[in-house]
């Protein structure tokens, strides 16, 4: 999951795109550093959760939870997560070491949104919220009595 992979209708509704890709990709064995996961690459490694880093990986769907907030983090600063690291190799080392992205500079970045985006990237993906509490979350913080 990726900015480029959200799509917003006319009226405001978000929607996911590139399914098929990420299928195909999940098949592969090689890494892309970038924001689109177009070649032979199983995504970009910025959004990798870090027990998918991991040699050997299991299947957590809390890994798109993970991937989440590093797309809230590239949507806040329009940057892709991890601008400093150069190359795979220093985005893996410092996600294993439970390194995450800095927190954005924007207004739009609440102390309640940074909380629930920092909770989506625990280490132990089990500690991560369900899709079902991320979506409760966001619509609470959308609704015009939140604090």
């Amino acid at each position: 999951m990726s900015r480029a992979n959200i799509l917003v209708t006319d009226d405001f509704h978000c929607c996911l795109a590139d399914f098929g890709l990420a299928i195909a990709a999940a098949e592969s064995e090689a890494w892309v550093l970038s924001s689109s996961t177009t070649g032979s690459g199983k995504g970009a490694i910025q959004w990798m959760a870090p027990e998918y880093l991991a040699e050997y990986h299991s299947s957590h769907t809390s890994r798109d939870i993970y991937a989440f907030a590093c797309t809230i983090v590239e949507i806040l600063t329009q940057h892709l997560p991890f601008p400093d690291c150069k190359t795979g190799y220093l985005v893996v080392s410092h996600v294993k070491a439970n390194g995450r992205p800095l927190r954005p500079q924007s207004i739009w970045c609440t102390d309640k949104l940074w909380d629930l985006t920092t909770r989506c990237w625990a280490q132990n993906p089990d500690n991560r919220p369900t899709a079902t509490e991320v979506q409760s979350n966001l619509i609470h913080l959308g609704s015009p009595n939140h604090n």
